[in-house]
C-alpha cells in the first residue's frame, strides 16, 4: 500500500482503462489517506475516480450505496468541491444516482446541471467522458429523444479533432445510442463496430462487452436473429463472471433473442438467471427492464397471471423513476397480452396510452422491440384509430411487414395489382394501369412479378426481356431500367439488389399476388382437417381469396410465357382448393353454400367439368332440378366450344341418375 495518496491516485488512473478492478483497489487506498490528510481536492478527485469505474465496468451497482453516503460525507466536512471539480463530481454523483438510485427526485436536477456543464466545456475528450451516462439516461433511462440530440450537438467534435482512444471509443458507442433511439438500425451497429475496432487497436478490454451489446440490440431490435446470435456467441466467449452486471445483461439479452425466436421456455430460464443477478448487484432500472422481459417470457408460456405481476412492477418503477420510455414499454407489453388474449377493448386502451406517449416523445425503438409484434400492434391501432400518424411512422421508419393478407389499412407505399388488371399505385396515386403503353420499367415490374418477386437471378431477367440481338448489352439495358423503375416506385429500397439477384422489398411493396399466395397456401395446408368447424375455416378463407382473386394474373396484358404458366398455376391451384372446400361442405349437407362455391369456380375456370357435375348435384339436393339441366346444357356448350369435346360419362351419369347421392369423390377429372 502506498503512503503517498496521489502516488496510489495516479497509479490507479494508469491501470484505469487496461484493468479496471485493480484501478479500482489504488484508488480506494488512495482515498483512505486523502481523507486521513483532509486532502479536500484530492477526496473529491479520488471519490469520482472510484465512482466512475463502477459506473464503466458494471460489475456491482451495489458498491455505489457506499460511495453516495461517502459523498454526503465529503460534503459536510469538506462543502461542494471546487469549480475546478464541479463538473467531474456532477457527472459522478449523476452516475452514482443513475446506476443504483434513479428514482431520487433529485437525479432529474443533477441531469440538467451536468447537461450545462458538458455544453460550457471546453475539451472534446471530457465533453465524451461527461456525456456517457447522460446518453444512456436520456436514451434508455427516461427516454428523451430532444435531450439526446442536444446533448449530441454539444459532444460531437469536429472533423479535424484528435481524441484520445478512449474517449475515441466511447464516442462510437454514444453515436451507436443515439443511432438506436432513432431506429437507425443499421447505422447503430456499424457505429459499435467501428467503436470495437478502435478499441481492440488500444488494448481497451473494459469495452469489449459494451460494445458487442450495443450491435446485439441493433440486430435484434431490428428483428435480425442471425445477426444478434452471432454477435452473443461472440460476448459468451469474453464474458467476466466477475462484471456481475455484464453477465446479468447477457442473459437479458440472450431472453431478447428468444422471445424474438418465440422461445419463450428458454427464454424464462435466462431472464430468471439475469433478474437473480439484478437483484444482488444491480439497480432499479435493470430491474424495471428485466420486470418487463420476465413478463413477456411469462406470457408466452401460458404463465398469464405470473406474467401481470412481473409487468406491474416493471411500470412501477417506471412511474417511480418518471421514465417515458419505461411507462411506454410497460403498455406496450399489456396491449400484446391482450391481443393475445383477444381482449380487443383491454388491447385498445393499453395501446392508446402507449401510442400518445411514443407520438408525443416520438419513440421509434426500445429496449424488447419485436418488428412483427409491433406490426401487429400498429396495425391493430390503425384499424381501431388510435394514433394514426404515429402508427404509420413506426410502420415506414422501422420497414414493419404487414403481419397479414387482409390489412386493408397498411400504408403500403407502392401497391401493385395484378389479379384482373394491372395496377401501380405510389403513395396513394396511380401511376400505371391496365391499358397504358407500358414500356420497359413496368415491363421489368411484371415479369419480377411473375417469377416470384424475390431473389430473382439478374441473367434470368435479361434473357427474359431482351432479344438474343440485344443481349451484348442486356446488362447495360436492365441497369437503366432497374434505375427508371425504382424513380417510379419513389424509393430505391423498394427494388433490392443482392449478389446478382433482384428483390421487391416487402416492407415497403405490396403485391396482390403474394397475399393471394399467402393466403392460398394456408387454406391448402388446412385441407387435411375434418370437421364442420374446420370446414367453416376453410370456407371463411375461401371467401378472402374470391375477394382477392379480380381474374387471371396479369390478364389484360401481352401473353409472354411466363406470365401465361403463373397465371396457369394460380387459376389450377385455386380451382383445386375451392373443389376440396365444395366437397366438405357437401358432406355436411351445406348445399346452398357448395352450389355458391361451385358457381364461382366454374366462373374462374369455365372448363372445371368436374366442378359443373357437383354444382348439378347440390342443386339436386336442393330441389333445383331444371337449373341442373340448365347447368348440364352449359357444360356442354363450354367443353365443345372449349375443347371440343362432350361430357364425361360421370357426368352423364349425374344427368341421367335421379338418385343424388353420388359422393364427391366423383370430383375427381378423368
Amino acid at each position: 500500500m502506498a503512503t503517498d495518496p496521489w502516488l496510489a491516485y495516479w497509479r490507479g488512473a494508469t491501470l484505469l482503462p487496461f484493468a479496471p478492478p485493480s484501478g479500482e483497489a489504488w484508488f480506494a487506498d488512495a482515498y483512505l489517506l486523502f481523507r486521513a490528510h483532509g486532502v479536500r481536492e484530492g477526496s473529491f478527485l479520488d471519490w469520482a475516480a472510484i465512482v466512475d469505474i463502477i459506473c464503466l465496468e458494471w460489475a456491482d451497482f451495489s458498491k455505489l450505496d457506499y460511495w453516495l453516503d461517502e459523498a454526503t460525507s465529503l460534503r459536510s466536512e469538506f462543502g461542494e468541491p471546487t469549480a475546478s471539480l464541479s463538473g467531474r463530481f456532477t457527472a459522478s454523483m449523476f452516475g452514482a444516482l443513475l446506476f443504483r438510485r434513479p428514482q431520487n427526485p433529485a437525479i432529474h436536477a443533477w441531469a440538467d446541471r451536468l447537461l450545462s456543464v458538458i455544453e460550457s466545456c471546453h475539451d472534446p475528450n471530457d465533453r465524451i467522458l461527461l456525456g456517457c451516462n447522460l446518453q444512456l439516461y436520456y436514451t434508455v433511462g427516461i427516454g428523451q429523444n430532444d435531450q439526446i440530440d442536444r446533448l449530441m450537438t454539444a459532444i460531437e467534435p469536429s472533423a479535424d479533432t484528435d481524441l484520445g482512444p478512449f474517449s475515441g471509443t466511447l464516442l462510437w458507442a454514444i453515436r451507436s445510442m443515439q443511432h438506436w433511439s432513432h431506429g437507425e438500425m443499421q447505422q447503430a451497429a456499424a457505429a459499435a463496430e467501428k467503436g470495437s475496432s478502435l478499441a481492440n487497436a488500444n488494448g481497451l478490454r473494459m469495452w469489449d462487452f459494451l460494445l458487442g451489446a450495443l450491435q446485439a440490440y441493433a440486430w435484434l431490435n431490428n428483428g435480425e436473429l442471425g445477426n444478434g446470435r452471432a454477435v452473443l456467441a461472440r460476448l459468451a466467449k469474453c464474458l467476466d463472471p466477475r462484471r456481475k452486471i455484464d453477465v446479468a445483461h447477457y442473459h437479458y439479452l440472450v431472453c431478447l433473442a428468444d422471445l424474438l425466436a418465440e422461445q419463450g421456455a428458454p427464454a424464462l430460464r435466462h431472464i430468471e438467471i439475469a433478474n437473480a443477478i439484478v437483484r444482488k448487484y444491480g439497480g432499479p432500472q435493470q430491474h424495471a427492464l428485466g420486470s418487463l422481459a420476465q413478463a413477456q417470457a411469462l406470457h408466452a408460456v401460458g404463465r398469464a397471471e405470473e406474467a401481470r405481476e412481473a409487468l406491474a412492477h416493471g411500470r412501477q418503477i417506471g412511474l417511480s423513476m418518471r421514465s417515458g420510455i419505461l411507462c411506454f414499454q410497460a403498455d406496450v407489453c399489456e396491449a400484446l397480452f391482450a391481443l393475445e388474449e383477444a381482449d380487443e377493448e383491454r388491447c385498445a386502451s393499453a395501446l392508446q396510452s402507449a401510442f400518445a406517449i411514443g407520438a408525443s416523445q416520438d419513440y421509434v425503438n426500445h429496449n424488447t422491440f419485436r418488428p412483427a409484434v409491433m406490426a401487429r400492434l400498429c396495425a391493430f391501432a390503425l384499424a381501431h384509430g388510435i394514433e394514426p400518424d404515429y402508427s404509420r411512422r413506426l410502420i415506414r421508419l422501422r420497414y414493419l411487414k404487414a403481419p397479414g393478407v387482409a390489412v386493408d389499412c397498411w400504408p403500403w407505399p407502392v401497391k401493385i395489382y395484378t389479379l384482373g388488371r394491372f395496377s401501380l399505385v405510389v403513395d396513394g396515386k396511380a401511376v400505371a394501369a391496365a391499358g397504358q403503353k407500358q414500356g420497359k420499367p413496368i415491363e421489368l415490374l411484371q415479369t419480377l412479378i411473375a417469377f416470384g418477386g424475390r431473389q430473382i437471378a439478374i441473367p434470368r431477367l435479361i434473357e427474359s426481356l431482351w432479344s438474343d440481338a440485344e443481349c451484348r448489352g442486356g446488362r447495360g439495358a436492365f441497369d437503366a431500367n432497374l434505375l427508371r423503375l425504382r424513380r417510379l416506385l419513389g424509393s430505391e429500397d423498394s427494388v433490392l439488389t443482392d449478389g446478382g439477384r433482384v428483390s421487391l422489398n416487402e416492407a415497403l411493396v405490396l403485391v396482390d399476388l403474394w397475399q393471394f399466395e399467402r393466403l392460398l397456401g394456408r387454406t391448402e395446408q388446412s385441407l387435411g382437417r375434418a370437421g364442420q368447424a374446420a370446414v367453416a375455416d376453410q370456407l371463411a378463407q375461401t371467401e378472402t381469396l374470391l375477394r382477392l382473386y379480380h381474374g387471371d394474373f396479369l390478364e389484360r396484358e401481352d401473353c409472354r410465357p411466363w406470365i401465361l404458366s403463373r397465371r396457369e398455376r394460380l387459376r389450377n391451384r385455386l380451382g383445386t382448393l375451392l373443389a376440396h372446400v365444395g366437397s366438405g361442405l357437401e358432406a355436411g349437407q351445406q348445399w346452398d353454400l357448395a352450389i355458391r362455391l361451385y358457381q364461382r369456380a366454374i366462373e374462374i375456370e369455365p372448363l372445371a367439368e368436374p366442378c359443373y357435375r357437383r354444382l348439378m348435384v347440390c342443386l339436386r339436393q336442393s330441389g333445383e332440378m331444371a337449373e341442373a339441366l340448365r347447368v348440364y346444357g352449359r357444360c356442354c356448350e363450354v367443353l365443345m366450344a372449349g375443347l371440343g369435346a362432350t361430357p364425361s360419362s360421370q357426368t352423364e351419369a349425374v344427368r341421367q341418375t335421379p338418385d343424388t347421392s353420388l359422393p364427391p369423390s366423383s370430383l375427381a377429372n378423368t
